[in-house]
């Protein structure tokens, strides 16, 4: 997954915290087949997109064990812009994420590391 196809915009990056602003447009891939009558972002590309940008900016995570509280509020459809705030607890390695703009939440879960 190419990151480079998101317009992101790191606005706090510390240890353990990674928050940045991003727009995927459609031309980006990201909406590829999800759906053709009304493109939107597959749940399972924003929790890849949360862990990807995480590392690139963070640090390495570890592998894969599952989810928690994953909960999709609102789609995401192309050009919209939005806030991502990843953050990964030091005793379990587990990785929140939480996708916003302007008061509304589109997404939040953790991803067990």
């Amino acid at each position: 997954m190419k990151l480079d196809r998101l317009h992101l915009r790191v606005i706090e990056c510390d240890p353990g915290r990674v928050v940045v602003g991003l727009r995927a447009d459609f031309a980006s891939g990201f909406f590829d087949g999800h759906f053709p009558d009304l493109p939107l972002l597959p749940g399972v590309i924003q929790t890849h997109l949360a862990v990807k940008i995480f590392e690139v900016h963070a640090g390495q995570v570890g592998p894969f064990r599952g989810f928690k509280n994953l909960k999709f509020f609102n789609p995401i459809f192309p050009g919209q812009d939005l806030v991502l705030e990843c953050s990964r607890n030091p005793q379990t390695g587990a990785l929140s994420f939480h996708y916003h703009h302007e008061g509304k939440t589109f997404a939040k879960g953790t991803v067990l590391l």
